[in-house]
């Protein structure tokens, strides 16, 4: 059981990443520490997330066990399909189910490498490397984030994600925000409990 103090020291951003607020706000903690904040992004009403966690993996077991997840195609995804395939990128489309608004769909590029200490994960929509719009689907003009993964100092890793999400077609922003960031934080849980060798 987590106690209080240790609740909130679990969500106190830690000196490494203190100095690196980017105008992200934290807006929730969640009871396993999970720490949540969000700014502006390119659009008016659309916010870039940033889901902070900690495992006890380190960071080179963490980063390989995160790029091998791009296998798994989590809901609302519903057909992962390759397009392309390299030992640090990989193309793929994504048809996603959505409830009440129309089905989306996207092409994704994403690449891995390391950045001195920090292993990196990018990702962005990458329309023309993938099919034309689809019948029945809505493209979604924007996903952008990624993922990297710093030694915590003892034995473990700090791990930071980030996403950016347009959805397309006629949804406002405040209908989208909670929804998607939710959605970022069960990802991350799912990624990291999947990512352990």
């Amino acid at each position: 059981m987590v106690t209080g103090t240790a609740m909130i020291l679990a969500c106190l951003p830690s000196a490494a990443r203190s100095d690196d607020s980017g105008g992200f706000r934290q807006v929730k903690c969640t009871k396993d520490g999970i720490t949540v904040s969000r700014r502006e992004g390119r659009s008016k009403g659309f916010f870039i997330n940033r889901i902070e966690s900690r495992s006890v993996v380190t960071p080179e077991a963490l980063a390989q066990g995160l790029w091998k997840v791009f296998d798994n195609a989590y809901p609302p995804v519903i057909e992962r399909r390759f397009i392309s395939r390299a030992p640090d990128e990989i193309v793929f489309h994504d048809k996603v189910r959505t409830p009440v608004v129309s089905d989306r769909d996207y092409t994704l590029r994403a690449r891995r490498f390391k950045d001195g200490d920090v292993f990196r994960i990018a990702f962005e929509t990458a329309p023309e490397a993938g099919p034309p719009p689809l019948e029945g689907y809505v493209r979604m003009p924007m996903v952008r984030g990624g993922w990297e993964i710093r030694s915590d100092g003892s034995g473990g890793s700090l791990v930071r994600y980030e996403v950016y999400t347009e959805p397309g077609g006629l949804v406002p922003a405040l209908l989208v925000r909670d929804p998607l960031s939710d959605d970022a934080v069960s990802y991350v849980r799912r990624c990291l409990k999947d990512a352990v060798p």
